[in-house]
């Protein structure tokens, strides 16, 4: 027999008959689709999550470089800070060089008590720093720093009902020449609210003049350092590091993003393993699912086997056709899973919003029935674990490499049905029927 027939033989399954393409063929695709569709959605949703919540960290809170003095919290000298900033700032592949002076305390608005991180820039932060103008959004007012003025986040200003122009009461500690801790407390009108869309990394933020920090924040409980951004934070540029290692003090220290956020990164990034592992699995059996489907095929195709035999197809023949069926269902549901996984992942945002929308319908309706007040909303995702919006990052080699797992492991899983088919012996067979 020719490769044409095994190839005819491996296709026939899939041909409209009377009364349509077999359901089992169908019903395997389909578990092929479904079990591709989450891994899809997991891998380009899980990237663009950790991209979009890594970005927000690196270009609004750690920079991409850190560099700050090894000496004693107690000695902060100022001036050498501010001509080390000027020297960086003289290279190009430096886009900016900024002092900040950051520090514990407690936030106080009326009745409203909170744990605050103070984050004490230099006034035109916003506008010299491009990725943090990028990543950071005011919600309301402006980001305008000076001797009176703070900015907060929204989460702080949502707990406490703060507005525009209300004074917000800062409590740090003094410390005497005895050694005690006396309170200082400052009061500053609020100029602006601002977000990251990560509120687990904004949610505690208020930010004070680069001057005020210095003022109200005590050297031995605050942490000053030099942030520093480059073109791309994400390459390995080791020139960019040895430049700013040639101007850094003696007894200075530089660190970089990746070792600032280190145990998130690293948290992320397992998340995101375990997450594909069980979507992976998910995949094998899917599998399997065609092995079982293929081998209630043999079974029902016998007597074709038989007939087939007997004219002349050799084992092999009878393999290589089952096995190119098999090895079709896998590319089919593949390819169907990995278009509307994409398609999924395109527009999750909205299908997020829809569904929120959704149950929310759903409950007004019970509520409305049972004569329940409530006023409380379902969220799917929460803004204090996840983002605002969710970034979709479409990778072409893993999409193209999920693709290659599922058909390889289809046709792994196809291999044993269609060799148990070519050691079908037609003259038991033929006795049956």
């Amino acid at each position: 027999m020719s490769l044409k027939t095994v190839f005819y033989l491996g296709i026939r399954p899939f041909s409209p008959k009377k009364h349509g393409i077999k359901g089992i063929i169908l019903h395997t695709i389909f578990v092929v689709a479904l079990a591709m569709l989450p891994l899809v959605v997991v891998i380009v949703v899980a990237d663009g999550m950790i991209q979009g919540i890594t970005n927000r960290y690196i270009e609004t809170s750690s920079y991409h470089y850190r560099v700050f003095s090894r000496q004693p919290a107690e000695v902060i000298d100022f001036e050498t800070y501010r001509d080390t900033v000027e020297e960086l700032k003289n290279n190009n592949q430096i886009k900016t060089a900024t002092i900040e002076r950051t520090g514990a305390g407690v936030g106080v608005f009326k009745e409203f008590k909170s744990g605050i991180y103070i984050r004490s820039v230099e006034p035109g932060i916003m506008k010299s720093d491009v990725g943090m103008k990028q990543f950071m959004e005011v919600e309301s007012g402006e980001f305008k720093l000076d001797d009176n003025s703070i900015v907060i986040s929204s989460y702080l200003a949502s707990k406490s009902g703060i507005s525009i122009g209300q004074e917000f009461s800062v409590v740090t500690g003094k410390i005497l020449q005895n050694g005690k801790i006396l309170p200082k407390v400052t009061s500053y009108k609020v100029s602006g609210i601002i977000k990251t869309g990560y509120e687990e990394l904004d949610r505690l933020w208020v930010f004070i003049s680069l001057d005020q920090g210095v003022k109200i924040l005590p050297n031995r409980s605050s942490y000053t350092f030099i942030g520093i951004k480059v073109d791309d934070a994400y390459s390995e540029n080791s020139e960019i590091y040895r430049n700013i290692k040639k101007v850094m003090p003696s007894g200075w220290i530089i660190r970089e993003w990746s070792q600032l956020n280190r145990n998130t990164y690293e948290n992320f990034k397992t998340t995101k393993m375990v997450l594909s592992l069980i979507m992976g699995l998910i995949v094998i059996v899917a599998a399997i699912n065609i092995s079982s489907s293929l081998i209630m095929l043999v079974l029902e195709k016998r007597r074709d086997i038989a007939i087939l035999k007997s004219m002349g197809l050799s084992p092999g023949d009878v393999m290589g056709a089952f096995l190119l069926t098999g090895v079709l269902i896998g590319i089919i549901g593949t390819v169907i899973g990995v278009i509307f996984g994409i398609l999924i992942s395109l527009n999750i945002n909205e299908l997020i919003l829809f569904f929120e929308q959704l149950i929310n319908y759903v409950l007004r309706f019970i509520n409305f029935i049972f004569n329940i007040s409530s006023d409380k909303s379902f969220i799917l995702l929460e803004s204090e674990y996840y983002l605002d919006d969710i970034p979709v990052d479409l990778d072409l080699s893993k999409l193209i490499l999920m693709t290659i797992f599922s058909i390889s492991t289809t046709a792994i899983a196809s291999f044993f049905p269609a060799k148990k088919a070519g050691l079908i012996k037609p003259l038991k067979i033929m006795q049956k029927y």
